[in-house]
């Protein structure tokens, strides 16, 4: 059997292996380390009023030990020393030593589900899990080639004006958004913060399986980075949620309230990632519409769309916000629509945005 850009499950199979092969080198993966003194929160008046000479106190006493950061986690504490001519760190206590299992996710391919023949890649878990974790971080091939991204009827919003033809390059995307289960691996596996409504460390009993929520964009960006994958672009998700027939919505152009995704209220929280089978979208990925708002790699301006390139579009250059797209079990059906965006603040956390991630071919 074929993919639809021209590869067998096979082929496909082979590319991915030794991609994921090459990351299992992972002496040779380049780490920044960083040493942090203290850090003091500020207004901005008393930043614009700041001299030479000026002395700025930090929430750290004198001969406390400063943080050894490995891509800006905690990873030991340490004194500042001189070596010769090079200011140095002396390692102190180490906090979290770095296993190269955390970052050694092997690939495999499931079969395709359902009517469509996109390929799909299962990321086996680290660590035991439990039975409340049973989806697994499954990708889902996504066929390179042309779709058409936005809307144009008249009452359609400025933000998703002009509807425009883009070109996309193939890529793999999560079949579910993370859940709180995959998050607390890496979590666990980094000594990255928890989301806040978390206690002791954990998502709350029975949540395994639900998006994980109250993650920043920047957490977000940083569990991909951790998992050897990025976040989705704009262009992306919306092809990967609607195909190439202009939908409205990942099942089809008619909404079904409480049957085919958790939005418009109907439950008031989180669900488990696959709840909804009838809401999967044309390439099978599950809950693009309702249950969580989920973070985009670009930033985000509600007139990109009027200068756009034809081709893997980025999205700005800049900006104040990050794109967020699918709506949430909060929201109404229009903005459940596959076309309809939004832009939040990247350190914003809230308890209807998740996030997915891709994998580049």
């Amino acid at each position: 059997m074929k993919a639809r850009d021209g590869m067998t499950p096979e082929e496909a199979a082979d590319l991915q292996g030794r991609r994921w092969m090459n990351q299992t080198h992972l002496g040779d993966i380049h780490l920044q380390v960083s040493l942090e003194m203290g850090r003091r929160q500020v207004m901005l008046s008393e930043v614009q009023q700041i001299k030479e000479q000026d002395v700025i106190e930090l929430e750290k006493l004198a001969g406390e030990a400063f943080e050894i950061r490995v891509n800006d986690h905690v990873f030991a504490l340490g004194e500042i020393v001189a070596v010769a001519d090079v200011m140095a760190c002396r390692v102190t206590e180490l906090c979290h030593p770095v296993s190269s299992e955390e970052f050694n996710r092997p690939l495999k391919f499931a079969e395709p589900e359902g009517e469509s023949s996109e390929q799909i890649a299962e990321v086996e878990e680290p660590g035991g899990g439990d039975a409340d974790a049973e989806l697994g971080s499954e990708f889902i091939f996504i066929p390179s080639g042309p779709f058409v991204m936005g809307g144009g009827d008249e009452d359609t919003p400025r933000n998703e004006r002009p509807a425009h033809m883009v070109h996309l390059s193939a890529y793999f995307i999560n079949r579910y958004p993370v859940t709180n289960q995959e998050y607390l691996d890496f979590v666990r596996g980094t000594g990255h913060r928890a989301p806040i409504h978390w206690e002791r460390g954990t998502y709350p009993t029975g949540t395994g399986q639900h998006p994980v929520v109250n993650v920043s964009w920047q957490d977000a960006r940083d569990y991909a980075a951790w998992t050897g994958a990025r976040l989705p672009t704009e262009a992306e998700w919306e092809k990967a949620a609607r195909g190439t027939d202009e939908r409205h919505y990942p099942w089809g152009n008619r909404f079904v309230d409480g049957e085919r995704c958790n939005g418009n209220n109907s439950v008031g929280t989180t669900t488990p990632a696959n709840e909804y089978p009838d809401g999967r979208s044309p390439y099978g990925v599950w809950d693009m519409c309702g249950n969580v708002c989920e973070w985009c790699a670009d930033y985000y301006d509600e007139d990109f769309y009027k200068i756009s390139p034809g081709s893997d579009p980025r999205g700005p250059d800049e900006g104040q916000e990050r794109v967020v797209r699918g709506g949430s079990f909060g929201e109404t059906r229009s903005a459940l629509r596959v076309t309809h965006r939004a832009g939040i603040s990247e350190v914003s956390s809230r308890e209807n945005t998740g996030f997915r991630i891709v994998m580049d071919v």
